[in-house]
């Protein structure tokens, strides 16, 4: 599918490109002599594009399995065959958290039928350029003093060459079917992966690789030296770092670490703020009222032995107790 993109993309920048040059600049004599020699060429730097790509995503999955100790390394070097290692290395694929069995699997056969529907494409495309030459017909507009092709059609087609255009022309909703089958398969593939080797940002490469098919070979070769981990146990010790934080700012369990059950630091029925008492004094009953529930905001948080009013521990003005690391 890759392959087939960069063709597309390639073919028509090359047009654009000529087409615009030719525009401005009456005296341009280059470009392509035939419609063949366009298409070629279009494919060949496309499938070159590819292949560089395709071998950085080789070594990428090649070193992850050897951090691994998987055996057949090889096959990471291998089309379609790659995308099955690449399932085998991340490990269990979920979709909408439910665990997926056989996602490398399904990946595989969606890139061998995409695959397949490509190149039928691509060879109609060049049987009608090449093989239906005669019967083409451009149509042409006038760009100052220079006449640039903005479209082509062909007249006069019977039998086979008839199927083939009916083909071509809406080859592009047939590619587009597969194309959403086989980008969805390899989503939930390369979100197990990521969630492996890079969990932080799993989330934003999985929606690069999702949107720019390319930028998987890229980052998988990028992710090579990673050192794979369980993503759930990872989770999960966050989870109870970030818990164990919040219990070290807050010991008391309630809001403000008020000790009285009150989120703005009144004990219960109204006692000790009779008398003019301000929320540092002492109320009655010999109980000592919390500090303001805002003194993090405050520049008077500390007394003037520089210790926080509550727990005794030498703390920065401002500082909450600790950072958050689980929303960072």
């Amino acid at each position: 599918m890759e392959i087939y993109q960069l063709y597309d993309f390639v073919s028509t920048f090359l047009q654009t490109f000529f087409d615009t040059l030719g525009a401005v600049n009456p005296g341009f004599k280059g470009g392509f002599s035939s419609y063949g020699a366009w298409l070629f060429t279009s494919l060949a730097v496309a499938f070159g594009l590819w292949a560089i790509l395709f071998v950085l995503q080789g070594f990428g999955l090649y070193y992850m399995a050897k951090k691994q100790n998987m055996p057949k390394r090889y096959l990471a070097f291998i089309p379609f065959a790659s995308t099955l290692y690449m399932s085998k290395l991340a490990g269990k694929c979920s979709f909408f958290g439910r665990k997926m069995k056989n996602a490398g699997v399904y990946a595989l056969i969606a890139q061998v039928l995409a695959f397949v529907i490509c190149g039928l494409v691509v060879a109609s495309q060049m049987y009608l350029y090449i093989g239906c030459g005669h019967l083409l017909n451009e149509v042409k507009e006038t760009v100052g003093n220079v006449e640039v092709v903005t479209g082509v059609y062909w007249s006069g087609l019977t039998g086979f060459a008839k199927v083939v255009y009916n083909f071509y022309v809406y080859s592009s909703y047939i590619i587009a079917i597969f194309e959403f089958a086989t980008e969805v398969l390899m989503l939930i593939v390369v979100l197990a992966i990521f969630k492996k080797y890079a969990p932080k940002n799993y989330f934003i490469l999985s929606l690069l690789a999702l949107f720019v098919p390319i930028s998987r070979y890229i980052i998988i070769f990028v992710l090579k030296n990673k050192q794979p981990i369980d993503y759930d146990e990872w989770m999960r010790r966050r989870r109870a770092d970030y818990f164990n934080r919040q219990q070290q700012a807050n010991p008391y369990g309630n809001p403000y670490n008020n000790p009285y059950g009150t989120p703005y630091g009144n004990p219960q029925n109204g006692q000790g703020w009779q008398n003019g008492q301000s929320a540092q004094g002492n109320p009655q009953n010999g109980q000592s009222a919390p500090s303001d529930p805002f003194e993090e905001f405050s520049s008077n948080q500390s007394n003037s032995n520089g210790q926080n009013a509550n727990s005794g521990e030498n703390t920065q003005a401002g500082d909450s107790g600790g950072s958050d690391e689980f929303f960072n």
